[in-house]
Order: structure tokens, then C-alpha cells, then sequence
């Protein structure tokens, strides 16, 4: 007996030749045919999508060789080239979707496609995959499966527990894809989803699923000192949940939260004081596992009365009104930069600080309210229509005053109060020579002091005075209408029948004199 050799693939029939040993050789020949053959598998049972590897020779000489499942009208799974004696290197081929039971590998040569080698596969493992793996109670994920029996019902599970009204059937391959399942409450960890044959309980596929911790919140907006309900689900049965907003702890009641078997927990929470915009809620239960949420918290304030149409004026009550700033804070109202109010806000972050308008320049002006760590702007309008000039009243006309000159004008009272008034005296109608000029006045008078006694001026050229009033805005009027004065006496003043007659007494008493004269002579 001999081994048949490692040979190509022939159409025509190896020959088989027997010598003897005689001085002339005697010999016989028979015809041998090669055919090819699948010399092993890596293994010979398993499931769709495992790898294995497939020997063979007895194939074409250097020729294409396809590995087929089942029929070679089918796809191949693998085609590769011979060496020069016909067989194929060690190749791996994956097991495609197929019911569960028997099958067949096929090995053709492609040169002459009649010949092949088989062999049997059996798949007897069903497998399934799930898409994701991980997740949230709530959450949705496919279940992918394989290597069952055709046009079967498959029922699912999670951890042994059924899914109500959820099932798929396989189709011609014994696959199936099931989406939508939702993950049931559930506590955190590694759990079982199976999909089994409802018609063969013993035919199932188990794969893991882990869920993870989740938490919600409601409201998701609002501000410090409102009242949020928080519940989780997913953490570590029996566990004690504590919460933080951001990285600073809450005080919730109790302090910390219980979590219940099946890794739920709820309860409530008090949003804490915090600059506006966007924060995390956490929650832990010592475990591992954390989840988190956002909370966006707002901080409302308002600035009354609004002057952006009605501008306001020195001395308005004015209210700077908070809700959701820090509890228990010091709240600061400021304006152009200045403090000028402040209060304390209560343990909800809520106040309410009345105050004045200081005295300030008419326009814009800003106003922030801050708690040191966050603010609110506004904006002050301060009015700009300036005070009424005031009414002269001494002295006026001409009049001659006796120094020390004591000017009065009658009061003006404006929106802005206090005013102030400005005199000046000139000694021109134009007011370009001023002899006089006192500002900042508080009362509706002034009088002059010895070092402003003034020149004597005659009534041709008196004295003008005028007041000008400024109001707290620092809003100027228009000066009042000039009024004249003299002092002293000038012969300016004399009238010209005084002069007239004083020149005509003159005369008389000169020729008087003249004629008592001239007769005291005749007498001599």
C-alpha cells in the first residue's frame, strides 16, 4: 500500500506503474483519479458569524478555487488561488446568517467547476447582539439575532423577566432584528437580555446589558429658593443618594435620599444662591455611579419708575426690587459707579430697597444692583429742563441803593431741588463787566460786604444785576431780566432847572451884593 501524493487536479487519470527487480525489468500499470477533497475544518459545529479555517487540495494547478455555504449559487464566502500542486493555503471564512441544523461547505474549482469537495457544518448556537450594549432605564435598544429556526416567534426577556407584547419573528436565515425595546427600571449593573423561541423554550441567546444612573429634574429653569423635584433611577439598590449644585453640596430633607430596590429614588430640593447662567445638579450614591442634570438658573430684578420715558429728577423715590439672587446677601445698588443704597436680601434671595436720586448731571446714567457675585444693570435718566428765571425784586429802577446793597428775587422752586442762584452785577448792559459775581447762593438774597462797596455811578450809567438759577441736575435757566441801581451822589444826577436856578440866585445875590456896594460908596 502506498499514500497518494499531494497532486494536482488532472482530467485524465494519474498512472500507477509496478517494476520488478528482474536483469529485464518487468512492469505493470493502473490508472489512478485524483479527486479533490476538504482535508479538515477548524470545527465542524458553532454559530453564524463564527471564523474558520478551511484546508483542501486537489484542485487545479495553480487555478481559482471558491468556498461556498450551502450552494455555490450563493455568494462564495472565499476565493483563493492553488499552488503548483493544486492545493489551497489554510483559509478563513466566516459562517454566514442560517437557521440552526446542518450545512454544507462546498470547495469548487473554478477551472472546471464539476469538481468539489464538501463537507458538513452544524450550526447549533444562536447568538444575539445588542445595539448599544449600555444605557439608561428608558432608554431604547435594538436586539440582532441569528442561528435559529426559520419563521419562528422569538419572545425577549431582561433578566428573566418577559417584555410585554414584544416579540419578532425570524425570517428564512433563522435571523432577526427587534428595535425599540426599552430598558425597564432597573438598578445599576450588568443585566441578562434574552431571546428565546416561544415555541422551544430550550432554544434561547443571552447577551448583557449595562444600565447606567440617570437623574431629571423639573423645572430644568428657575431661580434661587425655588422648590425642584429631582428623581433617579439606575443607582445602587438600597443605596443613599446625596446631592451637590456644582461642586457645593445641597441640604435637601432628609439630607440624603434613600434609593429604593429596584435603584429608584425621588425627592426635593431647595435651588441655592448662585451667579445666573447654566449649573449641575449631581447625584451620587457612593457607589460609582453619578448622574447629572442642568439646571438653568435665572435671577430677575427691576428698577422703578422706568425714566426711559419719563425722565426722573433729584430727590424721586426710587426701588430696586431682586428675586433669586444670593439668600441672606448684601445687596448694593450702585450709580455712575457710587453706592448709594443698599440692603440685605432674605433667604430666598429676594428684596426690595427704596431710596433717592442722588443729585447728578441730567442724562444716562447706569445702575447696577448686585449681590458681589452677580448683577443686574439699568439705566436713570435724569431730567434736563432747566429751572424758571426768578423775579427781581430790590433794588430795580434806578433806585439809589445805600451800601451795604442787600439784592432779594423771589424764590424759585424747581423738580430738581435744591436750586442754587447765581448774581452778578456789571457795571454794563451786556454783562461784560462784571463787578460782582456770587454763586452757589441758597436763598433768594444777598448782601454785599465792605470789600465789594461799590464805585459811585451816576444814572446815566447805572448799575445792572441779573440772578441765574441751577437746579440739582445741574440743568442752568435763562438769567433773569437786568434790573439798575446807583449809589453815591454824582452832579451828574442834578437836574438842569437846579443848575438854572442856582445860576439865576447866583446872579441875584451877585448884583445884591453889587448895588449895596455901590451905594455905601455914593454915601462917602
Amino acid at each position: 500500500s502506498f499514500t497518494v501524493p499531494q497532486v494536482p487536479l488532472s482530467t485524465t487519470p494519474y498512472a500507477i506503474v509496478a517494476t520488478d527487480s528482474a536483469t529485464t525489468p518487468n512492469s505493470a500499470q493502473a490508472s489512478l483519479s485524483v479527486t479533490p477533497r476538504i482535508i479538515s475544518l477548524s470545527a465542524l459545529q458553532g454559530g453564524v458569524g463564527d471564523s474558520i479555517q478551511v484546508n483542501a487540495d486537489g484542485f487545479t494547478s495553480l487555478g481559482p478555487v471558491s468556498i461556498f455555504f450551502d450552494s455555490v449559487t450563493n455568494s462564495p464566502l472565499a476565493t483563493v488561488s492553488t499552488n503548483a500542486a493544486g492545493a489551497i493555503p489554510v483559509t478563513s471564512v466566516t459562517i454566514p446568517p442560517a437557521t440552526r441544523g446542518t450545512h454544507t461547505i462546498i470547495v469548487q474549482d473554478n477551472t472546471y467547476t464539476t469538481y468539489f469537495a464538501t463537507t458538513v457544518f452544524t450550526i447549533n448556537v444562536s447568538k444575539i447582539t445588542l445595539s448599544p450594549t449600555t444605557g439608561k432605564v428608558g432608554d431604547v435598544f435594538t436586539v440582532n439575532g441569528n442561528g435559529f429556526a426559520a419563521g419562528v416567534s422569538i419572545g425577549f426577556e431582561f433578566d428573566g423577566s418577559p417584555f410585554a407584547n414584544t416579540s419578532v419573528t425570524t425570517d428564512t436565515t433563522g435571523s432577526f432584528s427587534k428595535t425599540g425595546i426599552v430598558v425597564p427600571t432597573a438598578p445599576s449593573g450588568v443585566h441578562v437580555v434574552t431571546a428565546r423561541v416561544t415555541t422551544d423554550t430550550a432554544t434561547f441567546a443571552n447577551a448583557n446589558y449595562t444600565i447606567t444612573s440617570r437623574i431629571i429634574i423639573s423645572p430644568t429653569t428657575g431661580k434661587t429658593g425655588d422648590q425642584i423635584t429631582i428623581s433617579g433611577t439606575g443607582f445602587y439598590p438600597n443605596a443613599q443618594v446625596t446631592l451637590a449644585y456644582d461642586s457645593a453640596a445641597l441640604a435637601t430633607a432628609p439630607a440624603t435620599l434613600p434609593v429604593r430596590a429596584d435603584g429608584t429614588f425621588n425627592g426635593i430640593f431647595t435651588v441655592p444662591g448662585a451667579i445666573e447662567g447654566t449649573h449641575t445638579v449631581i447625584a451620587a450614591d457612593g457607589q460609582g455611579n453619578v448622574a447629572s442634570a442642568t439646571f438653568t438658573s435665572s435671577i430677575t430684578a427691576a428698577f422703578t419708575p422706568d425714566t426711559s420715558t419719563t425722565p426722573g429728577y433729584v430727590g424721586q423715590d426710587l426701588t430696586a426690587t431682586g428675586a433669586g439672587f444670593k439668600p441672606n446677601a448684601a445687596i448694593t445698588v450702585k450709580l455712575d459707579n457710587n453706592n448709594i443704597a443698599s440692603g440685605t436680601s432674605n433667604g430666598s434671595g429676594a428684596f426690595t430697597i427704596t431710596f433717592k436720586a442722588p443729585a447728578i448731571v441730567k442724562g444716562s446714567h447706569p445702575v447696577i444692583v448686585s449681590d458681589g457675585q452677580t448683577a443686574k444693570s439699568f439705566t436713570f435718566i435724569m431730567e434736563s429742563t432747566p429751572p424758571q428765571a426768578p423775579t427781581l425784586t430790590t433794588p430795580i429802577g434806578l433806585i439809589k441803593s445805600k451800601q451795604p446793597i442787600t439784592f432779594t428775587w423771589g424764590a424759585v422752586t424747581d423738580q430738581s431741588n435744591p436750586v442754587t442762584y447765581k448774581l452778578e452785577v456789571a457795571s454794563d448792559a451786556n454783562f461784560t463787566k462784571i463787578v460782582i459775581t456770587k454763586d452757589g447762593l441758597t436763598t433768594p438774597s444777598y448782601t454785599t460786604t465792605d470789600a465789594e462797596k461799590l464805585p459811585t455811578v451816576s444814572k446815566k450809567a447805572p448799575y445792572y444785576w441779573r440772578v441765574t438759577v441751577t437746579d440739582a441736575a445741574s440743568n442752568v435757566g435763562q438769567p433773569s431780566t437786568a434790573g439798575t441801581f446807583v449809589v453815591g451822589f454824582s452832579w451828574a444826577d442834578v437836574p438842569v432847572w437846579v443848575w438854572i436856578a442856582v445860576g439865576f440866585a447866583v446872579i441875584v445875590i451877585a448884583g445884591g451884593i453889587t448895588y449895596l456896594l455901590m451905594r455905601r460908596r455914593s454915601g462917602y
